[in-house]
């Protein structure tokens, strides 16, 4: 047979308490009232290049791509990698359309949505 737990043990409300608990939470709170608080600095831009990626780069993103979509059985797909200060590159490769064959064009848009925020991230 289990014992029983043991009775929560409750204390009387008294003026005392009462008065402990208000000037504790007055404490409390002037102190986080009275702490410095830490003023924004604007951020140094960071140069934003236009040039892609060297090529030997460029052909190191191209394979994974492909074989990513290989090993997942994925007809397409619209890449962009955007490097602040190192290069660019974007990449429209596959189908967009089982029936057609129609290619992906890096003009497509794709809705980002539900499970594509999952996969789609700005770093």
């Amino acid at each position: 047979m289990m014992n029983p737990a043991p009775a929560a043990r409750t204390l009387p409300i008294t003026r005392r308490r009462v008065l402990l608990a208000g000037g504790l939470s007055l404490v409390v709170t002037a102190a986080q009232r009275s702490a410095p608080v830490a003023q924004a600095q604007e951020a140094s831009p960071v140069p934003i290049s236009d040039e892609p990626f060297p090529a030997e780069i460029q052909l190191q993103l191209a394979a994974l791509v492909d074989s990513v979509l290989a090993q997942t059985n994925t007809p397409g797909a619209l890449v962009g990698v955007w490097y602040p200060g190192r290069g660019t590159w974007t990449a429209a490769v596959g189908i967009s359309d089982l029936d057609t064959a129609a290619p992906v064009m890096l003009e497509d848009h794709v809705r980002i949505a539900s499970i594509t925020k999952t996969f789609t991230a700005t770093v």
